[in-house]
């Protein structure tokens, strides 16, 4: 019986013994499952949005002013402006006229030099040379004046005449050939292709 007894503790022991071992086998390896605990960390103070430089802070802005009335302009009457009178050319006809009466008159300058000196008998170099300058200080061209004494001195020198007529009537015809009466003097004053025309007025010898 005593034996019976021993052997039931001793079963119930070595039964107590694995239950106890076998929980503790079990609970061990779960402590070692856990996570690593995590070190805290420092709050962070949230960073407030930057501004730009053009922002102006509120309510600090500036107040505009109204904009006055605009008044209703009155009616300005411009005036017109006066039309320039354009000056027309002389025709080629009116000149050679004008020309004629000048060379006519023995009253002028030109004309009484020339012929005093053309009318006087034996000459020479030296007369020939005043008849130039005269004619240079009637602003007529130095080639101009110098074709017109070679074309008198050739014809003195043939006709072998000092008549005051004659020597008239070759000195307007050399001058009427140096104008050249058939030229065409029309003057260019249209516009052209809308741009205005340009027109160039030029002395003799600088005048």
């Amino acid at each position: 019986m005593i034996d019976q007894l021993w052997e039931y503790l001793v079963v119930a022991g070595v039964l107590l013994v694995a239950i106890v071992g076998g929980l503790f086998a079990f609970l061990r390896p779960s402590r070692r499952r856990r996570p690593p605990a995590v070190p805290p960390t420092r709050p962070t103070t949230p960073i407030p949005p930057a501004t730009s430089d053009t922002e102006e802070p509120a309510g600090g802005g500036v107040d505009t002013l109204p904009a006055p009335p605009v008044e209703p302009e009155e009616d300005v009457l411009l005036e017109e402006p006066a039309t320039p009178t354009l000056e027309r050319p002389e025709t080629a006809r009116g000149r050679l006229q004008r020309l004629r009466a000048r060379l006519a008159r023995s009253n002028t300058a030109l004309g009484k030099g020339l012929l005093a000196l053309l009318t006087r008998g034996g000459l020479d170099e030296a007369a020939w040379e005043e008849v130039e300058d005269t004619l240079l200080a009637a602003d007529l061209g130095v080639e101009a004046s110098m074709e017109l004494v070679e074309s008198l001195r050739t014809q003195v020198q043939v006709d072998g005449t000092t008549d005051e007529a004659t020597v008239r009537t070759w000195l307007r015809t050399d001058l009427l050939a140096l104008v050249d009466p058939g030229m065409d003097r029309s003057v260019a004053s249209s516009r052209v292709e809308g741009r205005p025309a340009v027109v160039l007025v030029v002395g003799v010898n600088g005048t």
